[in-house]
Formats: C-alpha cells, sequence, structure tokens
C-alpha cells in the first residue's frame, strides 16, 4: 500500500523554520539525523501529518546548497512509502517518467527519486523502509518550542498547481495510486494509509509546481492564507474543499 509519508521543506537554517513550525503551527518532535549534504528534522501534527525540515551540510556543491542558492527557502520534496521500490520504479518508467538516484544497497532503507521536470515542478521520493530502520534512533534531539507549546493545527498536505488534470492523474493516481476526489478548480489526492493530500490546482497558463503547504486550524493564525510566504519559503494556506 502506497503511503504519502510527509513534506519536505528546505531552508537555510533550522532556526528560520522553529518560530512557524513549532512556536506557531504547534508541530511536535519527530526524528532526526543526518544525510548526505544534509540534516533532516521532523514534526507532527494533529490527524499525523509529517513535516520534514531539510538544512545544508557539508561542501558548497552539495544538493541542497544548490537548491536554496537557485530557489531560496521552499517546498522541496513529497515522500512516498511502498512495499516495493523496484516495482514501483518500473511502474514509473512505464508511465513515462524517468526514475533517477535508485539506491537499494541498504537493506533497511531504499529509496528513488522521479525526475523533478518530469514530476509536475516537484521532487518526488520513492522509498522503501524496515520496521527495523524505522525503529533505529538517530541519536538527534529535534527542538521544541521555547516557552509553552500551542496545540498542533491539522496538516493537511500540499497544494500544487498542474496544467491538466490527465497530468496529475498520470503521476498521483496511475503511478502513485492515489485516490482521486474532485475540488474546487481540481482534484485532491488521497492514500489510504496516510492522512496528507495532494491538492492539485487545474490552469493551463500558470506554472507547474508547489503553491503551499494547507493546515486547518481550530484557533486563529495570521500566517494562514498570507500572500507573503513565511520564513520556510512557502505559503502557509487553509485547506478548501
Amino acid at each position: 500500500m502506497v503511503q504519502l509519508d510527509h513534506v519536505a521543506v528546505a531552508v537555510a537554517r533550522l532556526e528560520d523554520a522553529l518560530p512557524v513550525v513549532v512556536s506557531t503551527l504547534g508541530g511536535q518532535p519527530g526524528r532526526a539525523g543526518p544525510g548526505e549534504g544534509f540534516d533532516w528534522y521532523t514534526w507532527s501534527f494533529l490527524g499525523g501529518g509529517n513535516l520534514e525540515i531539510l538544512t545544508p551540510s557539508g561542501p558548497p556543491e552539495g544538493f541542497l546548497r544548490r537548491f536554496l542558492k537557485a530557489r531560496g527557502p521552499g517546498i522541496h520534496h513529497l515522500t512516498f512509502y511502498l512495499p516495493n521500490l523496484r516495482k514501483a520504479c518500473d511502474l514509473a518508467e512505464d508511465q513515462g517518467y524517468r526514475v533517477v538516484g535508485y539506491d537499494d544497497s541498504h537493506p533497511g532503507w531504499q529509496e528513488a527519486f522521479l525526475f523533478p521536470k518530469e514530476a509536475l515542478g516537484i521532487v518526488v521520493q520513492l522509498a522503501s523502509s524496515s520496521p527495523e530502520h524505522e525503529s533505529e534512533g538517530y541519536g538527534w534531539d529535534v527542538p521544541a518550542a521555547r516557552g509553552a507549546t500551542p496545540d498542533p493545527v491539522r496538516f493537511v498536505g500540499l497544494r500544487m498547481t498542474v496544467a491538466s488534470e490527465a497530468a496529475a492523474r498520470r503521476l498521483f493516481e496511475h503511478t502513485l495510486g492515489g485516490e482521486a476526489r474532485e475540488i474546487e478548480r481540481g482534484l485532491a489526492f488521497h492514500w489510504p494509509e496516510s492522512p496528507l493530500r495532494v491538492a492539485a490546482s487545474i490552469d493551463a497558463g500558470a506554472p507547474e509546481g508547489p503553491v503551499g503547504l494547507e493546515f486547518e486550524s481550530q484557533r486563529e493564525i495570521p500566517v494562514l492564507g498570507a500572500a507573503a510566504p513565511s520564513k520556510l519559503g512557502a505559503r502557509l494556506l487553509s485547506a478548501r474543499d
């Protein structure tokens, strides 16, 4: 069963993310650890949605430093967990996508990526993870809020703009197994094992790619719906059908 596990956002410094993710949205600390050229930190929200923050480390030519230099902070990728990485990659190639970065050398963690320019303007990570890997401790503490932490809001998922309904269905339904539902001006894709969704607004005249992160909240949060991006480099939006 395919599961949309998390949305990842890249920032230059972790301190840029904490006031929004923790102090404003009430994110609850999850896991953290080092990657190749980056460090990662996760927070969970009401309903179980996960948000990952990436910060660069290592040499200046690393992929995350290149991303930040070219685009600034912002939404970087979607990660889908699936039971068989090789079969998922074969299906993606059958659908016309190029698969890059295939790595099955680690018994507990295997990953590959869809070529971003073909995947509607966002990096799509395909991953297969064993229970043993998920239970591993990385020895890193995820920073909490300074002072009292507000109640967590619900992290609904990612909103994107896509050029056509056919393109959205090819990626999220036919390749990644999502269930499509009609929403205002587009489609929302859901995965039964995931609390997160991808809302795809159909607009043939707009650039394809991420628009913002969707949240639901019972309390007033001024940053939701604001025209200017947050320090995450991404708009924080109120979820809508």
